[in-house]
């Protein structure tokens, strides 16, 4: 047995074997029957010198090294002698596979009890080394190599490529030559295409724009003239930059700002002589648009214009506040609310919107619901005697001193019969009004019926002589040869004084005049509409029933024919705030007629 494996045995029982504590007194216990014969370690490393099993020996585990072996070829140390395969020689020796290249040669090794020869280089990649390392029967064949490396020479004869050659790496440069147009020193003289003398000059290359300057150049072994400008894009610089024979055409115009005011600052770049210039869009108006901008450029927004301000539309109950706006025409209106017109009503209001108050709507009412009285009385001493006109309210008939006539609300013509008029003598007139109809209340209470008389020429202006725009006072009175009355809210009769026989310069006048200061479109309204006439027949004219009481006869004034023009005359006021006249012809005669109506105008 090997006298190292024996100590070691002899040292693993000791160990084993001393841990007692009195002999036979504390017997060990018994092994563990499921431990003996399992592999254990006597020392390091492999082999089966260091291996062995665990053995029962006086009830304590020890580890038996395995027996030793004949020596074989395996690699191991077969008979514990620290040495491996020492009985077999030619082990390591190079031997030869068969292959060739680095695959053919191999070693000879121990492997499964006998000697074998073992590969040791496998195949690789070729290698400048005088080896066949892809094993394909060729030495250094595409070997890595190729890069330039330089050698002791001019031109082409100093510059070369490393080769590989008899396994390693020389720089092989190529040899003089004649001198060709490549850019090198062919003939490895010193110098570079020296041959060729027109090499760097200015030439033209035939092409449009800037692709037409250029230099001669060598380019496969020739003389050519090589562009010194490359085709671009083109931009706005004055030149053919693409080479298309058009100078900055299709240049893009990106808006820009001309720094003017209004519609003149917006505008695009554009190329002008090789410039990019901001050119307007748009040019100023001749005059500012409503539109929200500035269309004169004049740094001002719809300065023309009363934008904001307070505005009205309509008239009446139609009318809507509202401010002015622009529109689309370009000029400015205002945004109130259209409100669709209603029938006229007699209110006091406006309803059908034009402007005008209770038109037609009321005239009716006031001639239904209103009397218009005119009387006469005679004054024989030539003094203004009392006399009480009440009672023409019934309309009495002539007594010989006093005569009346009132209307009916028949529209319809009252005769006033009476003698002839001398001085002294008076007229008289009265409205009166039903207070329960609201526009013949309103009537008496705004507006006066004056009648008029005048003498010596007075009234020859008519209606537009100031005498009698003067006319007539409050209540009555007495100017020269101008005497007036008027009708008033209290139903009573007022006098107008006869100062003078009557007559062919004699002159009667009537109007009706309204004034409301809180709605004077509504008292201008009952001043047209309603109407006043006054007439005069002569007694030939009664006799030949041309004027009849209380009939139509009269008709329309100022005459209703030409042909009695000198037996009948008359007038209707018109609602124009002024006096009309009727003249008297040839004095006045007795047995002569007055007449008055109170008239709806029918326009």
């Amino acid at each position: 047995m090997n006298p190292r494996l024996l100590s070691m045995a002899i040292a693993l029982t000791f160990t084993f074997a001393c841990d007692d504590d009195g002999g036979d007194q504390n017997p060990p216990p018994p092994c563990p029957a499921d431990q003996i014969g399992t592999a254990c370690q006597l020392g390091a490393g492999a082999g089966r010198c260091n291996a062995g099993t665990l053995q029962c020996i006086n009830n304590n585990l020890i580890c038996r090294a395995l027996d030793s072996e004949e020596e074989r070829c395996d690699g191991d140390d077969n008979d514990c002698d620290g040495r491996v395969d020492e009985v077999f020689a030619g082990r390591g020796d190079p031997c030869n596979l068969g292959g060739v290249g680095v695959c053919g040669t191999g070693e000879s090794v121990c492997s499964l009890g006998e000697i074998l020869c073992q590969q040791v280089v496998n195949e690789g990649a070729e290698l400048c080394d005088g080896l066949d390392n892809d094993c394909d029967g060729d030495v250094d064949e595409g070997a890595m190599g190729g890069e330039p490396c330089e050698i002791e020479g001019e031109g082409v004869c100093g510059q070369g490529f490393s080769e590989c050659r008899n396994g390693q790496f020389q720089c092989i440069a190529a040899a003089p030559a004649a001198e060709s147009c490549n850019g090198r020193d062919d003939d490895c003289d010193g110098q570079t295409d020296e041959t060729f003398a027109a090499l760097g000059d200015a030439c033209d290359t035939n092409l449009p724009g800037i692709c037409g300057a250029g230099n001669t150049v060598c380019l496969g072994g020739q003389e050519v003239c090589a562009q010194n400008e490359q085709r671009d894009a083109d931009f706005c610089d004055g030149l053919d930059n693409d080479c298309d024979g058009a100078i900055d055409e299709n240049i893009p115009s990106p808006n820009c700002e001309t720094g003017e005011p209004g519609i003149c600052s917006a505008g695009t770049l554009q190329c002008n002589n090789g410039r990019q210039e901001c050119v307007g869009l748009a040019q100023p108006a001749r005059s500012d648009r409503c539109d929200g901008r500035d269309d004169d450029c004049d740094g001002l927004v719809d300065e023309r214009w009363d934008l904001g301000e307070a505005c009205v539309v309509g008239q009446g109950i139609c009318a809507t506040e509202g401010e002015y706006v622009c529109t689309d025409r370009g000029t400015s209106s205002c945004n109130a609310a259209v409100i669709p017109p209603e029938v006229e009503e007699c209110d006091g209001i406006d309803n059908d919107c034009d402007g005008n108050t209770d038109e037609a709507a009321c005239a009716a009412d006031i001639v239904d619901s209103c009397r218009l009285s005119i009387g006469w009385a005679r004054n024989a001493n030539g003094a203004v005697m009392p006399v009480n006109f009440d009672q023409c309210w019934d309309n009495a008939a002539p007594n010989g001193n006093m005569s009346c006539a009132t209307t009916r609300g028949s529209a319809r013509w009252r005769l006033l019969r009476t003698p002839v008029f001398e001085a002294g003598d008076q007229l008289a007139v009265a409205l009166d009004c039903d207070a329960g109809n609201e526009p013949a209340a309103y009537f008496q209470e705004h507006c006066q019926i004056i009648l008029g008389y005048a003498v010596d020429g007075a009234g020859r202006q008519g209606h537009l002589s100031p005498q009698w725009g003067a006319c007539p006072g409050r209540r009555s009175g007495v100017e020269g040869g101008l005497s007036c009355a008027a009708t008033w809210m209290d139903d009573s009769f007022t006098a107008l004084a006869i100062t003078e026989a009557m007559a062919a310069d004699q002159h009667i006048a009537a109007g009706v005049f309204c004034n409301d200061l809180d709605n004077q479109q509504r008292a201008y309204t009952f001043e047209r509409e309603v109407s006043v006439g006054i007439g005069w027949a002569t007694p030939d004219a009664l006799n030949q029933g041309l004027v009849r009481n209380g009939g139509m006869s009269w008709g329309d004034c100022p005459e209703s024919s030409r042909s009695i023009r000198d037996e009948v005359r008359c007038f209707t006021t018109s609602g124009s705030n002024r006096f009309h006249t009727l003249p008297f012809s040839d004095g006045h005669e007795g047995t002569q007629a007055l007449s008055i109506a109170i008239r709806a105008n029918e326009d």
